[in-house]
């Protein structure tokens, strides 16, 4: 399996199926990741908004089951191309800017250290076609396994919140 990502351009040189998912590019293509935090999280450095990111992914379960639909496609075997936006300064202030790369980073970061996934950065045709396919680590599965159990359970209680009635198992 592949997990790419890179801007819209790089799209039309892609060879064979993947689904495209979109993190922030402002092109409306693609499934939207929902994975935004609603500002920095109070973060003081790169490091620590590494963390805080990663806290407000594990811990509010929309975002985390937003996860989970690219994790499991992964899982699947699915190849992915993720829709990224570097921005240039000239749609958002400097501030934004650093801000919208780190976030990036930080995303593409979390994945590699929770499920041994390493994303391929997509900048010309040339880098699909060195780019290596990437797995799930042994401790990624590990994780997974554990996240597929907590994601089951938060799917369970949204339907029942919903009105459905418990699964009884025998």
């Amino acid at each position: 399996m592949y997990l790419f990502y890179g801007n819209a351009e790089m799209i039309k040189y892609l060879s064979g199926n993947f689904k495209i998912y979109n993190f922030n590019s402002l092109k409306e293509y693609g499934i939207p990741m929902n994975l935004f935090p609603p500002n920095n999280l109070g973060a003081i450095s790169e490091y620590d908004f590494d963390c805080k990111y990663a806290n407000y992914i594990m811990t509010n379960d929309i975002v985390f089951m937003n996860l989970m639909n690219l994790i499991m496609d992964l899982y699947l075997g699915l190849n992915i191309f993720i829709l990224v936006q570097y921005d240039d300064g000239s749609f958002f202030d400097n501030n934004n800017s650093a801000w919208n790369t780190m976030l990036i980073e930080s995303f593409f970061k979390f994945v590699q250290q929770r499920y041994g996934i390493n994303a391929t950065w997509i900048n010309s045709p040339e880098d699909i076609v060195s780019a290596n396919e990437t797995s799930f680590s042994d401790y990624g599965l590990i994780n997974l396994d554990e996240d597929k159990e907590r994601a089951s359970y938060i799917g369970e209680y949204q339907r029942i919140i919903a009105g459905g009635k418990p699964e009884v198992y025998e």
